[in-house]
């Protein structure tokens, strides 16, 4: 039969189509031999992932282990013997930190120089951390119990450092600490002491409403502070996850106590002396 080429495609195009021919696998003797005399793949499998598993846990040992040297231990359910009383020296003054003050840098800026330390926690469980003081600073509030704070704690108690500190440098501090004020608390160390220590706690005056947002360069001091004392890494985790704000433009709720009041009252007595003198003269 006479083929026609096609005016428009290529001749090689319109050849017709010649069916391939199936390509047999040849396998030899001996490659078959060799399939056969392998192992099953389950039982390769299993054992393959046995050792997998014991070298991933023994991995897992050594981390663990290289984490416990770094981190102090958390305390949470953990067996304590019972507290021995910590006495200071008659010219110190123990001192509770779990703010700004936790930091070196902070206590180098203030001229206050640290005699002992040690990792603590404040023995009440209802006296907890909350961010209620006037500028978003943070401070100690005894709350009912079954309440909670605006951040809901990962350890039940507050956790900080239980400075020896002289009298000369506590007064420092107290001029330092802006609407704080001294008070007495009962801490307990991590190596099982327990003592009677001052600590810094809002005043009536300085007190917010309502609890607010904590600026980011605030918790970083805090955070930085935790990680230099190697409190708690539950306290520690518990700082990281509280959001945080810029630290510029505060609204009115970071200055919303009543020494707002007393001021605004106080401008006004003074407005209405001024306008009393000018309409007598």
């Amino acid at each position: 039969m006479k083929q026609v080429a096609c005016p428009h495609r290529p001749a090689s195009r319109c050849a017709p189509r010649v069916p391939q021919r199936p390509v047999k696998c040849r396998l030899s003797r001996l490659h078959v031999s060799a399939v056969l005399q392998e192992d099953p793949p389950s039982q390769t499998s299993s054992a393959k992932s046995s050792e997998t598993q014991s070298f991933q846990q023994q991995q897992l040992a050594v981390i663990e282990q290289q984490l416990n040297r770094l981190l102090a231990p958390s305390l949470a359910g953990r067996e304590r013997p019972p507290p021995q009383e910590l006495q200071p020296a008659p010219d110190q003054v123990l001192y509770f930190a779990y703010g700004a003050n936790l930091s070196f840098e902070t206590l180098r800026k203030r001229d206050c120089r640290i005699e002992q330390r040690y990792s603590a926690f404040v023995v009440d469980p209802q006296i907890k951390l909350v961010f209620q003081h006037r500028g978003g600073y943070s401070t100690l509030q005894r709350l009912p119990e079954g309440q909670q704070p605006k951040y809901k704690p990962f350890l039940a108690n507050v956790h900080g450092v239980l400075y020896h500190v002289n009298k000369d440098d506590m007064r420092k501090l107290q001029k330092r600490e802006g609407g704080y004020v001294l008070t007495e608390i009962e801490v307990e160390t991590y190596d099982g002491f327990r003592a009677k220590a001052k600590a810094f706690v809002s005043g009536s005056l300085a007190l917010l409403t309502n609890e607010v947002v904590p600026t980011e360069r605030y918790m970083k001091v805090l955070r930085d502070g935790a990680a230099e004392q190697y409190l708690d890494p539950l306290w520690q985790a518990w700082l990281s996850s509280i959001e945080t704000r810029p630290s510029v433009g505060l609204g009115m709720e970071y200055y919303d106590t009543p020494a707002k009041f007393l001021a605004y009252g106080f401008l006004c007595i003074v407005a209405l002396v001024v306008v009393g003198f000018f309409a007598q003269h």
